[in-house]
């Protein structure tokens, strides 16, 4: 008979073959966790449980997935944002911490009754928590990919989102109307970057969704040229960027003669992580 404890020990070990023992542990208990639905902080109430042959081996394969270094939200199909639990598949990126920083920016500075567009929505991660945390706005997120926007349906439909809508689009050219609000994580990662990113980002994540062409600000050049014919009057737009590119979209904003208030947002860590402006 195989007891929680023995169980959780073997997957670290299997996981401290290629990573920290720190690491090891903390993924171990993120994996019995999400598999088990067992609190990290409840764990060892039940480190005596005995667990049933399926559950051993549902374990053991997320622990040799995990070893080669599959993202833990790919193998459960789930991530966490703000207060969202949203099905992830590798159609679509994981949503980062900091990415939050924009769903709240946006649920703080829309209007009332406001309209809200996502260029970019992947999963929907933060059309979805501006539009659960602001029901009075009119929000819509596009994407290029049309396996994006179906994790993206699902997520919205699990929470039943009336206000939202989402559809195809490349960049702004499906869209129509004016907006109050814009926000976008385009991909902003060039070729060679690309290649020097974790195992996690590079083998597994979709590089639709990670690299641009040039120096990674292609999309962000053809976004920042035709957002103004999208904005309404004092409309603003927020992008996430690499966290050495913001200068160069600040020069890109205020070299089209078409933003005013053109500014930095500091990430979590401060760093230069998002640029900010106003329609002229």
């Amino acid at each position: 008979m195989v007891t929680l404890a023995r169980i959780s020990a073997e997957i670290a070990a299997v996981l401290a073959a290629n990573r920290p023992e720190k690491t090891a542990v903390f993924e171990a208990e993120y994996i019995v966790e999400e598999l088990l639905q067992i609190k990290r902080n409840m764990l060892f109430l039940h480190k005596n449980d005995l667990l049933t042959p399926a559950q051993i081996e549902q374990l053991r394969t997320a622990a040799t997935r995990r070893k080669n270094f599959e993202p833990l939200q790919y193998i459960f199909e789930r991530a966490y944002f703000m207060d969202l639990v949203l099905k992830v598949s590798p159609a679509v990126l994981i949503p980062r911490p900091e990415t939050e920083m924009l769903a709240e920016w946006a649920i703080k500075t829309l209007p009332a009754n406001g309209r809200l567009l996502d260029v970019g929505c992947g999963s929907g991660a933060i059309v979805l928590a501006v539009a659960q945390a602001r029901p009075d706005a009119a929000a819509e997120g596009v994407d290029v990919s049309a396996a994006a926007l179906q994790v993206a349906e699902e997520n919205r439909r699990r929470y039943g989102l009336a206000n939202v809508k989402l559809y195809s689009s490349d960049l702004l050219s499906g869209v129509s109307g004016r907006y109050h609000l814009i926000c976008a994580n385009l991909p902003y990662v060039s070729s060679a970057e690309l290649a020097e990113c974790p195992v996690e980002v590079r083998e597994f994540e979709p590089h639709l969704a990670l690299s641009c062409p040039e120096d990674g600000l292609a999309l962000i050049r053809k976004l920042l040229a035709s957002a103004p014919e999208f904005l309404a009057d004092n409309g603003q737009m927020m992008m996430e960027l690499g966290e050495t590119q913001a200068a160069s979209v600040m020069a890109m904003a205020a070299a089209s003669g078409q933003y005013r208030d053109i500014e930095t947002v500091l990430d979590y860590n401060d760093r230069p992580r998002f640029v900010r402006v106003k329609k002229r």
